[in-house]
């Protein structure tokens, strides 16, 4: 068996001053250039969110979130949560659109993150952001793709006049009211996002379409850094974000694999093929009984690591599983310094609750759509639990690796797979990632079609749902990390997912 989950890489990036990996290419070169000039991690990781927010609006934007964990040169770990409540003014999201939309966080996020670590001045690490957006880049059948099937959503939530109705791919497209806004964070502050005129636009927007967010919920806004929640993963410390977020459910999952890791042990040269089927099965075993505590989570906390899971060793228990959602971008640096941030940005569905607001060239997210029942009901004031769950997994002597992705509740999936992959199989990171993979979802099991062990899970009696390789579905990893040789960085082939160091 190797040791760690700290291995030699196949194919990363490696570099001196730091390594990237982004959702886009265009904001992977963007932060390659802070830390060039020699911004710290997280300033390049704000300087991505930011191109990501110009160039992928489907996916994410400044009237969404954030979530980030940053690992610092000390390696003392914190979490910060850039997201926002509800409205403080009940209003039951089947009144409308609007209603599903919670005060935008990401904002708040940056400025928090900022009081950790920062090197360059706002303006020039949202310089990239407001240069895009002014100038315009061309853009890909991605983006029209989610804006061609949205349409109907988009033009009834006030977006007929948005020039991306009318966008072709390749096209070159600007965006002058966004420039504006960033213009503005990057001369007033990131704070400035919940005062005055921003949050006066979004409220109007909101309450056309039946929303009960007011400006002084934006004046509430604030964020501050919180203590990770952890668990042991192979004598490593595995960070995840506290709920609200669900990355707690990734925690719980990992504990009970690492208590059972004897289970496992293999050989030098691998697992056989029982062993190897039976780690496939648990894995999606333990994630689905997991999943049944979802809506606990920010009510319960911490003390859901100590939950009792129901595991069916032989066949699947056919729980249901998580829900299916789709889009996100996620962001992951290291500086030199020993800085590693792991991060996610969305707006929840594509385009969030497709509201426009004109003057500012966004829209808004459907975070409030993440309220379900129970302890997870909707009520004012409040965070729904939240899908995005960056993870960081450190060892004493400062190595680290910042995993993230997109994916909802895929998220949590995508990166248990990962360290089991590395940590029972003894893969690569770069092998981990571009493994195929399997996705539990509303009663079924989606898997790529050329996953090695699919006979062996329909054998099993899963019920499997054959995509094929590559399917956006499974998510897209970024990754990055130091270690003795210093900066890496490695990206998924899903979703065009870039990496680059310098």
């Amino acid at each position: 068996m190797l040791e760690g989950a700290f291995l030699t890489l196949v194919n990363p990036v490696r570099g001196k001053v730091g390594a990237v990996s982004t959702g886009h290419p265009l904001a992977t070169e963007a932060a390659l250039g802070v830390l060039a000039d020699g911004g710290s991690a997280i300033d390049a990781v704000i300087c991505a969110q930011a191109v990501i927010c110009v160039v992928m609006p489907q996916a994410a934007g400044l009237g969404g979130d954030m979530l980030m964990l940053v690992q610092d040169s000390n390696s003392k770990t914190l979490a910060i949560n850039g997201t926002g409540k509800s409205a403080a003014e009940y209003s039951p999201p089947s009144l409308g659109s609007g209603a599903s939309v919670t005060v935008p966080g990401i904002a708040a996020g940056w400025a928090a993150a900022m009081s950790l670590s920062n090197a360059l001045p706002l303006e020039r690490i949202l310089g990239p952001a407001l240069d895009l957006a002014t100038n315009g880049y061309e853009v890909d059948s991605s983006l029209i793709e989610a804006k061609d099937s949205q349409r109907p959503r988009l033009e009834t939530n006030g977006a007929k006049g948005w020039s991306l109705l009318d966008a072709k791919v390749g096209q070159t497209w600007k965006q002058p009211e966004l420039a504006e806004l960033i213009k503005s964070l990057s001369s007033s502050g990131a704070t400035s996002f919940y005062r005055d005129e921003i949050a006066a636009n979004i409220v109007k927007a909101t309450a056309s379409r039946s929303g009960m967010l007011a400006v002084s919920d934006f004046a509430n806004q604030e964020v501050s850094p919180q203590e990770p929640v952890s668990s042991s993963w192979n004598g490593e410390t595995l960070f995840v974000q506290p709920p609200a977020s669900q990355g707690i459910l990734l925690a719980i999952v990992a504990s009970w694999l690492d208590e059972n890791a004897e289970r496992f042990a293999g050989s030098t040269v691998g697992l056989d093929e029982e062993l190897d089927s039976l780690l496939e099965h648990l894995q999606i075993e333990v994630t689905e009984a997991a999943f049944q505590y979802r809506d606990n989570v920010a009510s319960v906390g911490k003390d859901l690591l100590t939950c009792e899971l129901e595991i069916n060793f032989d066949s699947p228990s056919h729980r249901g599983g998580p829900r299916s959602y789709l889009h996100t971008a996620g962001v992951a640096v290291t500086d030199s310094s020993g800085m590693s941030v792991s991060s996610l940005i969305s707006v929840f569905d594509d385009f969030g609750s497709a509201i426009y607001v004109p003057e500012l060239g966004i829209t808004l997210n459907n975070r409030a759509d993440g309220f379900t029942g129970g302890d997870n009901a909707y009520a004012p004031s409040s965070y729904p639990v939240h899908t995005l769950a960056p993870a960081i997994l450190a060892k004493d002597s400062g190595e680290a690796l910042a995993l993230a992705t997109p994916g909802a509740d895929g998220q949590v999936q995508t990166l248990i797979q990962i360290l089991v992959n590395m940590r029972f199989r003894g893969m690569s990171l770069s092998e981990a990632i571009t493994s195929p993979r399997w996705r539990s979802e509303d009663g079924k099991l989606l898997i790529e079609k050329t996953h090695p062990r699919a006979n062996q899970l329909l054998a099993r009696g899963y019920i499997l749902d054959l995509l094929p390789l590559g399917s956006d579905i499974f998510g897209a990893v970024v990754s990055s990390g130091i270690d003795s040789h210093g900066p890496f960085a490695a990206a998924d082939f899903r979703r065009g997912v870039s990496a680059g160091a310098i």
